[in-house]
């Protein structure tokens, strides 16, 4: 990365923060509500702390070695590439993984056992919401079934992996070709994963993140004006994100929000349902987003520091 981008990532990091301390000081409700605000971001870090300690978990029984604060900087710095096509932050996690150890396939498997067992937690969390619409459970289902078994063809099949890579290699997009086989050879890595200590360890560490990302959401809710029971506040957001991640849109953008609104419609008896679904993806969604690029423009700046000193200690041996 140039000079040039990391100076825009860090002045767009700090344009966010910005119109964000405007949105809410620009309103006397909001210089009161500043402070109840930043529990979402609060809430947010700490599901990061505790996903990043499953993964960190994952990669240790997989046999892949990286240091722990360097690789919490480097699991952060992904999130700067939510709302972009084709997993990229998961390529360049493996980019920078890299470094530590040459066995990306590894980073794969933990990729994909983590993303699978968050998609079954959220499923459960947002799953209240649908007990009463039977069509609505069919449609999640069918999708985890399809998922599921496009996963399990993958990784069992080399041709289905062709296949699957033929409309990337048509459009020229070579690296999300070679994405498709680096899953195929990280979902034969699984069986490792496949325990029950180790199930036990993603599922309840999952569960425990999401439900502090939950309760920050409800919280939020609940203080600016809000009436609708808790299971519903609890659920809202985790539903969001299931059926966003359905839609198949890069970091369910549209999607997440209308089911949000749809939801806190449906069971609020009143209160700024547009203005807090904005809200909430800032504080949450968009807030990772900015975290992973000022992670971004850390690395940089070390990596700057760390090819200085090379080209200094071979001037010196010169």
């Amino acid at each position: 990365m140039s000079r040039r981008n990391a100076f825009f990532l860090l002045v767009l990091f700090a344009a966010y923060v910005a119109f964000l301390c405007y949105v809410e000081l620009s309103r006397p409700s909001g210089r009161e509500r500043l402070p109840v605000s930043l529990v979402l971001p609060a809430a947010t870090a700490c599901c990061w702390l505790v996903r990043y300690c499953r993964w960190a978990y994952l990669l240790k029984v997989l046999g892949f070695h990286q240091p722990f604060w360097k690789g919490l900087v480097i699991y952060i710095l992904g999130f700067a590439y939510t709302a972009t096509p084709g997993k990229a932050g998961e390529l360049v996690r493996v980019a920078y993984l890299r470094r530590f150890d040459r066995r990306t396939s590894k980073v794969y498997s933990a990729f994909i056992a983590e993303r699978f067992c968050d998609f079954v937690v959220m499923t459960a969390l947002g799953g209240v919401l649908f007990l009463g619409s039977p069509l609505s459970l069919l449609a999640v289902g069918a999708f985890f079934v399809i998922l599921s078994s496009a996963l399990a063809l993958t990784g069992m099949s080399r041709r289905f992996s062709r296949l699957l890579a033929a409309p990337f290699r048509l459009l020229g997009l070579n690296s999300l070709v070679r994405f498709v086989f680096r899953v195929r050879s990280g979902i034969r890595s699984l069986v490792r994963l496949l325990t029950v200590r180790t199930l036990a360890v993603m599922l309840l560490s999952g569960l425990f993140g999401w439900t502090i990302y939950s309760l920050g959401v409800v919280y939020y809710l609940h203080f600016i004006g809000f009436e609708l029971p808790f299971y519903a506040a609890f659920s809202a957001y985790p539903a969001a994100m299931v059926s966003g991640a359905v839609s198949m849109i890069p970091g369910g953008l549209g999607g997440t929000e209308a089911v949000f609104c749809l939801v806190l419609e449906s069971f609020s008896k009143g209160g700024p349902v547009i203005e807090a679904a904005f809200m909430v993806r800032c504080l949450t969604m968009w807030f990772s987003v900015a975290a992973g690029l000022l992670c971004q423009g850390i690395v940089f700046v070390q990596d700057l520091r760390a090819g200085h000193a090379a080209a200094s200690l071979n001037a010196e041996k010169k």
